[in-house]
């Protein structure tokens, strides 16, 4: 407080070194990318002392996932050493949870890339902001690859120099999203690691590999396919991040533990059933650490390092633990299906469709969850929700768009009552699946410039801004 206390927004706010919590719950509104425009500006316009003392030493981009397009952030130095300090308790706790030291004894190599977008104009993401201020010791003796492949903007080429780099490395640690991850690794299996043999696994040509550390998307729908792929014996170990920080980690089989003594200080503001009340007046309702409940939804906010103060992350968080806080990321404020009043959340979605899926042995490629409206005879306002599935090519029994659907409305009536309760009165009708054609996913996101680094696909959203541009774009069967 006392170092945010003497900026110019910290001023205009209202903060004082010694401000106690209820004065700050209570005086301090709460904020978002919208309100932190104005201050950004005059950064940007050279201005020293704005949302941290002194001047930024980077800037970092949002994945531009919610809005359609990366916003900035500035990096403080304090804030810079938020995401080294972090990132390294993250691999330490990976590391435990595998119980082999191998982890600590090779090299980390870490798969992520510049924004591609040009709003952005290249800034960093979180996680090569991450490497770019990695300890000298550890990029010496742990980081991989270099800082020139870093510094490669197009996806392919930063893959291709990834692989040519560390394919005969001692790697014991990888990490990145989980796509992208499936996407190196099966570039690289198929061929002779050393002349010989075939790669069937990454252990192929990393036998020590350990830990996949993984975040960013749900892992959920890739799950068997990564653990396939890397080989026996390595443990997936969830990370939690977004562009604001980096915020947990998982220590236990499941849920992530909240790292709370990283610099970052983390208030909850609970989800209420229907219509959110204005966000703008909703300051006095947040909660601290100390004060939440087991079992209830809270959207994450963030005062950091680098000058956010009570930021609306987006993140809807769950906690089934409190000492220690652990907690599971259910989806996203403004990423929800909620067109009618349904409040279903990426994270049941997900599990929604793989569980349909798991049955007839079905690999999801994407997915995304859009309203669908209409309305009756009479004029009444009627809607279904409409699912566009890629599966992976050449399953053993061939998938159909009704019989997925009808499988889908099955799990959520029996899992959601809101949801049960519109499709009962008629104001939602069974969903509609449509399968696209294997790779239309990854046409559609190159052609938006989507493709690969800190960028993923939203897989539910209550409007159709993604929904219709998909329709213009892919084929599917209509069957």
């Amino acid at each position: 407080m006392p170092a945010l206390a003497q900026t110019a927004r910290g001023q205009a706010l209202g903060l004082t070194a010694d401000m106690s919590y209820d004065d700050f719950r209570l005086q301090v509104p709460l904020s978002d990318f919208a309100d932190l425009a104005p201050w950004t500006s005059r950064i940007i316009d050279g201005e020293s002392n704005v949302m941290w003392p002194g001047d930024p030493v980077a800037w970092v981009a949002t994945a531009g996932t919610t809005t359609g397009a990366p916003r900035l952030l500035p990096v403080s130095e304090a804030m810079a050493d938020h995401v080294a300090g972090t990132t390294l308790e993250m691999l330490l706790q990976g590391a435990a949870r595998t119980g082999d030291d191998r982890c600590l004894r090779g090299r980390h190599l870490l798969l992520a890339g510049r924004t591609s977008q040009p709003d952005a104009g290249g800034h960093l993401d979180i996680s090569t902001l991450s490497a770019s201020f990695w300890p000298a010791w550890y990029e010496r003796a742990y980081a991989l690859p270099s800082p020139a492949t870093f510094a490669e903007m197009d996806w392919a080429a930063l893959v291709n120099a990834t692989i040519q780099e560390a394919h005969d490395q001692y790697v014991t640690v990888l990490c990145g999203q989980p796509p992208w991850l499936i996407e190196l690794a099966r570039r690289m299996v198929g061929g002779p690691p050393t002349g010989k043999e075939p790669a069937v696994t990454l252990r192929s040509f990393w036998p020590d590999l350990r830990c996949i550390m993984h975040g960013g998307t749900q892992v959920l729908p890739y799950r068997d396919e990564l653990l396939q792929l890397a080989g026996q014996g390595v443990t997936l170990h969830e990370i939690h991040y977004a562009a604001e920080g980096l915020f947990g980690a998982q220590d236990s089989v499941r849920g992530l533990r909240l790292l709370a003594e990283q610099g970052i200080f983390f208030e909850f503001l609970p989800r209420v059933r229907g219509t959110q009340p204005p966000f703008g007046s909703s300051g006095a309702r947040a909660l601290s650490l100390a004060e939440i409940k087991l079992g209830s939804d809270y959207e994450l906010l963030v005062t950091t390092p680098g000058g956010l103060v009570r930021h609306r992350v987006g993140d809807i968080v769950r906690f089934s633990s409190l000492r220690p806080p652990r907690y599971t990321v259910v989806g996203h404020a403004d990423l929800l299906l909620n067109a009618y009043g349904e409040q279903l959340n990426e994270h049941d979605l997900t599990e929604h469709l793989v569980d349909v899926c798991a049955d007839n042995q079905w690999k999801i490629t994407q997915f995304h969850v859009a309203p669908l409206p209409s309305s009756t005879e009479q004029g009444k306002l009627q809607g279904r929700h409409e699912w566009w599935v890629e599966l992976d090519a050449n399953p053993r029994i061939s998938p159909r768009g009704p019989a997925i659907a009808t499988r889908l409305d099955s799990f959520m009536l029996r899992a959601h009552p809101r949801y049960a309760e519109l499709r009962n009165t008629g104001v939602l009708s069974e969903p509609i699946v449509r399968l696209v054609m294997p790779g239309a996913f990854k046409h559609w996101m190159q052609h938006h410039r989507l493709w690969g680094g800190p960028h993923r696909l939203a897989r539910a959203r209550s409007d159709r801004m993604l929904a219709d541009s998909i329709a213009r774009t892919v084929r599917f069967s209509t069957d």
